[in-house]
């Protein structure tokens, strides 16, 4: 291969690693969060919504089909 591949290839894996990195973290930080969530449990009072019929439209406004 010559040096522009090369150069082009390495950028290509730094980026990759970098991006990795940021999954990584958010991967530690949904696993917080979903403990903290299951940690806080229903108490007494809490109430549970539920959902009688689908919505019209998506929150940009787009109607749902």
């Amino acid at each position: 291969m010559n040096e522009h591949t090369n150069s082009l290839l390495e950028r290509m894996l730094m980026e990759q690693e970098r991006q990795n990195e940021l999954l990584t973290q958010i991967v530690s930080q949904n696993g917080q969060l979903i403990g903290l969530l299951m940690n806080e449990g229903m108490s007494e009072g809490d109430v549970v919504v539920s959902r009688e019929r689908e919505p019209a439209c998506y929150l940009d406004g787009s109607p749902c089909l």
